[in-house]
């Protein structure tokens, strides 16, 4: 999604400079629609990832204060896991029955927590 948004950008530049340097009117009416787009697919992204932060900001705290979450089908704990925060995974403890098992942030929901906005 963020090439798409690189490619629309890149695109848009090029229709405003030629529009602006042919003075055609339909090249800046062209321009601006790629504008508006462009800001609407920002605004949704934004949206999307603010969503998104907020959900892993829950699910960490949750983790932190010993609670259990659902992530997968598994059940993830500080017992057995370990919260590694440069890669948003848990990792399974050494000496336990999960160790080496690496379960992504992504795959982790809030109970009674709505579905991401697409």
């Amino acid at each position: 999604m963020k090439i798409l948004i690189i490619l629309i950008v890149i695109v848009l530049t090029i229709f405003t400079v030629y529009a602006i340097a042919n003075k055609i009117k339909n090249y800046k009416t062209i321009s601006v629609v790629l504008f508006i787009i462009l800001v609407a697919i920002i605004s949704i992204l934004t949206t999307n990832q603010r969503f998104t932060e907020k959900q892993h900001a829950k699910i960490i705290n949750l983790f932190n204060r010993d609670k259990t979450i659902q992530c997968s089908e598994m059940n993830v704990n500080k017992k057995y896991f370990n919260f590694v925060s440069g890669t948003l995974v848990f990792m399974g403890k050494e000496k336990s029955d999960f160790q080496g098992q690496i379960i992504p942030l992504d795959e982790c929901r809030l109970k009674d927590a709505p579905k991401n906005p697409k």
